[in-house]
């Protein structure tokens, strides 16, 4: 259910450890992230998604689209 209530077009979401990851699709941050794991840098928002689940990204301004839609 986490995941269909996360999803949002344009978008690459990924749930790990209760929290949302936001990417856009194709970008190196996604591949980094797949590859990897967890950047060094992020962004939280702690609460402000779906179900008040903590949202990360690598970048404020993706956070801002992903909530903003």
């Amino acid at each position: 259910m986490q995941e269909y209530v996360a999803a949002k077009d344009g978008f690459v979401t990924i749930i790990e450890d209760g929290r949302i990851w936001v990417f856009l699709p194709n970008s190196d941050e996604l591949k980094e992230f797949e590859e990897i794991g967890e950047p060094a840098k992020c962004v939280t928002r702690p609460g402000a998604g779906p179900l008040q689940m903590t949202v990360k990204s690598v970048d404020a301004s993706t956070i801002d689209a992903y909530l903003s839609n």
